[in-house]
């Protein structure tokens, strides 16, 4: 059975330097047959248009993110055992799996205000003291949608990767990823994916 560890590294986040993303991958490629490593970013842009850039400026930002984080994490993992993917987000975009599964996190976000509301809250957490726009409620309203289009690829992950078994790594608990994969939106529990604290 083939078993997948995904480490998704965030435009941005000061914590997936050179020497972490290593020790992650190792510890990753010791428990699980394949790792996948992905720095999205035109999920990206949705932070950065929230953070107060305009559209071309959140483009340019979540490219050049993403190119330094991927870069990172070739060097990191180079001569290290076992199969280890660097992912394109254009790749996984284009995929009809995780197609299906950001229409599925859309309408659970328009129709389950538990969801919506927990989705709202973890993003205000990443732009409070980082965005410019005077109003908070229509940066979360740009900014969320990173989040969905992170919880549609990892829904997606085990039809995308061929998989019956996928772990996201993460060195800090994801309390609505969780609730996600325990049914606790909608009263599916998604038994094929599981959260592995790193740290």
């Amino acid at each position: 059975m083939t078993s997948v560890a995904i480490i998704w590294m965030s435009s941005g986040n000061s914590y997936f330097k050179e020497n972490i993303i290593r020790e992650i991958a190792i510890f990753a490629s010791r428990k699980f047959s394949d790792v996948v490593i992905i720095s999205p970013d035109e999920p990206a842009d949705h932070t950065f248009n929230a953070i107060g850039y305009n559209v071309p400026e959140s483009k340019k930002k979540a490219r050049l993110n993403a190119n330094l984080l991927l870069n990172r994490a070739r060097r990191a993992i180079s001569g290290l055992d076992g199969k280890i993917i660097i992912a394109e987000w254009k790749d996984v975009a284009s995929n009809n799996a995780y197609r299906t599964e950001y229409k599925n996190i859309i309408s659970l976000y328009n129709k389950n205000e538990i969801f919506r509301q927990d989705a709202r809250n973890a993003t205000k957490e990443v732009l409070t003291g980082k965005s410019k726009k005077a109003d908070m409620e229509s940066a979360i309203d740009e900014g969320v949608f990173y989040l969905l289009k992170e919880l549609a690829f990892l829904l997606a992950s085990p039809k995308i990767y061929d998989s019956e078994e996928v772990t996201y790594i993460y060195h800090k608990k994801w309390q609505i990823f969780q609730n996600l994969i325990s049914g606790l939106y909608d009263n599916h529990s998604k038994k094929q994916l599981e959260f592995l604290l790193h740290n």
